[in-house]
């Protein structure tokens, strides 16, 4: 149950991560 869980919010953090990267890019 755990294991899908964190499968479930993977999209979720991985776009959280993409989006602070890019922001992290964007003001260097």
């Amino acid at each position: 149950m755990i294991k899908t869980n964190t499968w479930n919010l993977h999209p979720y953090i991985q776009r959280k991560v993409n989006r602070r990267k890019t922001y992290i890019n964007f003001l260097h």
